[in-house]
């Protein structure tokens, strides 16, 4: 079993946060789900073909075209905005918390 202290260092590193409860309650999930690992270690699959391609759709997903977007004031208005753009929250920030 995963101790509460190599709990406590995977949720560090995660920046998680968890209560004494919480602890214990990840610490037997974590150790279950590396159970499941060990048995599916176990598993000979040496005269098994790698199947790279789960699927016959390679790309199902629609092609992409620039068109010109008539309503942007319209879309602007609902939202913070610099100028003619739509502001977002930084997702690079490295400032510690």
């Amino acid at each position: 079993m995963i101790s509460i202290e190599e709990t406590k260092k995977v949720a560090e590193l995660a920046k998680l946060e968890f209560d004494e409860k919480g602890l214990e309650k990840m610490s037997k999930e974590l150790s279950n789900i590396l159970g499941y690992m060990e048995i599916l270690n176990d598993i000979d699959t040496e005269n098994i073909i790698a199947n790279e391609i789960m699927s016959s759709n390679i790309n199902c997903i629609r092609e992409d075209k620039v068109e010109k977007f008539e309503n942007t004031k319209g879309i602007l208005k609902n939202a913070k905005t610099i100028g003619d753009m739509i502001n977002v929250p930084s997702i690079n920030n490295n400032e510690e918390e």
